[in-house]
């Protein structure tokens, strides 16, 4: 289901653009104000009943994207507490809906936060689109640097794994390489910022931790600790600078 939906995603949006790209020049388009299909179509059909299909298409797709992240960001949090207490025992509440209370209110709060910022300033929303982006770096690079570790040992690998060790190794070391060019690429200013979310959920973590009466770091995860909290402060540093 991912690969053919990725598949038909890439698909629409050649089309569109070549479609875009077929009623006016680069320089255009450019120019539009958003959403600039509506523009387009209102062109080719000579009626702005164009403008509207693209309107009310638009407010179903914000809508129920707005629907799916709500619903994942609230059950993911719910999930971890309630199966493996890596988050704090209040994220797992329910209410008599079976529906994560909790959960939802914090994920509607840090929602709202951000649409606050992104209204009073387009270059914040901007700015939040690349560090929301460069925030999917270090999650990677470490999934990647794990299957760099397994792959070398035997007795990690599971034997009936779809590929092989060497050709995961492969994989991995490759997927290292990308990863961190686009992490390069990203800045390591924009880099630092999305650290910020990282420090912040620290405290949720020990909160959990200490629930769960777990220990709160071994030496290794103290030492990622320390570093996170150094990249986040020169990440607000360079916020306030910007």
């Amino acid at each position: 289901a991912t690969i053919t939906g990725f598949i038909i995603c890439i698909i629409m949006y050649t089309l569109v653009g070549m479609l875009s790209l077929g009623v006016y020049s680069y320089g255009q388009l450019a120019h539009l104000t958003s959403p600039s299909t509506a523009y387009i179509l209102t062109d080719l059909w000579h009626s702005t009943i164009g403008r509207d299909v693209i309107t009310v298409a638009l407010l179903f797709a914000v809508f129920s994207s707005w629907i799916s992240w709500i619903q994942m960001l609230a059950e993911l949090p719910q999930h971890a507490a309630s199966e493996d207490g890596a988050f704090p025992r209040a994220f797992a509440h329910v209410s008599k809906r079976n529906v994560p209370d909790f959960s939802v209110i914090m994920a509607t709060l840090v929602i709202q936060v951000i649409i606050i910022i992104a209204h009073f300033d387009l270059n914040a929303y901007q700015m939040l689109l690349t560090v929301v982006g460069t925030m999917t770096v270090p999650p990677y690079l470490i999934s990647e640097m794990y299957l760099i570790k397994i792959s070398r040992k035997k007795g990690e690998f599971d034997s009936a794994a779809k590929h092989s060790p060497r050709k995961a190794l492969i994989i991995a070391l490759l997927a290292f390489a990308y990863t961190l060019i686009m992490g390069i690429s990203a800045g390591i200013r924009y880099t630092a910022i999305a650290f910020i979310a990282y420090a912040l959920g620290i405290p949720f973590y020990i909160w959990a931790r200490k629930q769960y009466k777990k220990v709160m770091f071994t030496k290794g995860e103290a030492v990622f600790a320390v570093i996170i909290v150094a990249v986040a402060i020169y990440g607000v540093y360079a916020l306030i600078a910007s």
